[in-house]
């Protein structure tokens, strides 16, 4: 599953942030480091992952945008089961529209931070920018 790049720099950063605070045994400073260090990650991870992904074979792998799970989450875990052969969607359809129901309130976090951060990201992720079209 891919993301809004913006997005999902700014929750991994949050995300890092915050488990840090929890998990620390000192004191942390102003943890300047852990944008460098997401940005980094995600480089890291999806080079590998684009060399790995031609190993698979179609029935093994489901690219998808987040953005479009939110729009139709029921079409699209349809088209996953049905991809992958986890057998017929069928079956779990009421655990899913339950869950949904459940869920129907949830509103993302904002996601906002300065043009200067946003600038870096568009340039350190150019290529998964491209590669899963999101716009510069």
């Amino acid at each position: 599953m891919v993301r809004n790049p913006y997005e999902l720099f700014s929750s991994t950063v949050k995300l890092w942030k915050s488990l840090n605070e929890v998990q620390r045994l000192h004191r942390l400073g102003d943890q300047a480091w852990v944008e460098e260090y997401v940005l980094r990650s995600h480089e890291t991870m999806y080079a590998a992952y684009e060399q790995d992904r031609e190993l698979l074979q179609t029935q093994q792998i489901y690219e998808l945008r987040y953005e479009d799970l939110v729009e139709a989450p029921e079409m699209k875990l349809q088209e996953i089961y049905e991809r992958l052969e986890l057998g017929p969607f069928s079956r779990t359809e009421t655990a899913v529209a339950s869950y949904l129901r459940d869920v129907k309130n949830y509103r993302p976090n904002d996601h906002a931070f300065p043009e200067a951060t946003s600038a870096l990201v568009r340039q350190r992720w150019a290529d998964y920018f491209q590669r899963y079209g999101y716009p510069v």
